[in-house]
């Protein structure tokens, strides 16, 4: 490619809606992808493809060459779930099925269209521009800052989000895919609507290069609280001839 204060009293879709994600991402359009049982959001195991070789370092990152029908397996709360680049427009629009969780991002895997990671029913929200999650090139030191306008359409509810991202240094991690030399990237949301609506997100990625993604990531929101992915595996789809 990777995307308040949650007012009760039958406001949780509201909520979650606003959420900025997530990361990411994630993986295939669900008119292109289909529901599948192996793409549940929290409980289903799928079999795992052999892992990736370690990346080599480069000074800096550039954005992801992504294809479509690349998939990545992670691992979320003892679970492995697929993460599945679907259709790729020609304007770069991205249709991703993360572990079951339809969404829309760019080329870099920024969010266009998102959905609760957490809260199956909620409705999608829309930004514009994507929530710039991952600013390539990234290098260590590296900061930025930009506003997104999201829209919750089924609810007639939008607001701003304000995202902030800082590059640190390069760390070697252990997941269950191996241990891989990745750079680690913070990023801060801060989510802004009518009718009280708010959401502080903080994310933490490790970007392996070589791998077109992060191998590791940390969310944690105030509405959809802790969630944690490792990557297990990375089978990249085959080069059209």
């Amino acid at each position: 490619m990777a995307e308040s204060l949650l007012v009760r009293n039958g406001t949780n879709l509201i909520g979650a809606a606003v959420v900025a994600f997530c990361a990411f991402f994630v993986a295939g359009c669900a008119a292109q992808v289909g529901s599948n049982p192996e793409l549940g959001r929290w409980g289903e195991t799928t079999t795992e493809i052999p892992p990736a070789p370690s990346p080599r370092e480069p000074i800096v990152v550039q954005a992801p060459s992504i294809q479509e029908g690349d998939v990545w397996i992670d691992r979320i709360r003892g679970a492995d779930h697929r993460f599945v680049v679907g259709t790729i427009k020609k304007d770069g629009t991205t249709f991703i099925n993360e572990w079951g969780n339809q969404i829309v991002t760019t080329r870099e895997l920024n969010i266009r269209t998102y959905r609760s990671l957490t809260f199956a029913d909620a409705p999608p929200t829309n930004y514009d521009p994507a929530m710039e999650w991952f600013s390539f090139p990234l290098e260590p030191g590296k900061e930025w800052n930009m506003t997104s306008h999201w829209l919750t359409p089924d609810i007639s509810l939008g607001g701003t989000t304000v995202v902030s991202g800082k590059v640190g240094n390069w760390e070697d991690i252990t997941v269950p895919a191996g241990t891989f030399h990745a750079l680690r990237v913070d990023v801060t949301n801060r989510v802004f609507g009518r009718l009280g609506t708010g959401e502080e997100v903080d994310l933490t990625y490790w970007w392996v290069p070589d791998l077109n993604r992060w191998v590791k990531y940390h969310y944690r929101g105030t509405v959809e609280g802790t969630v944690d992915a490792e990557m297990v595996s990375y089978n990249p789809a085959k080069a059209a001839p």
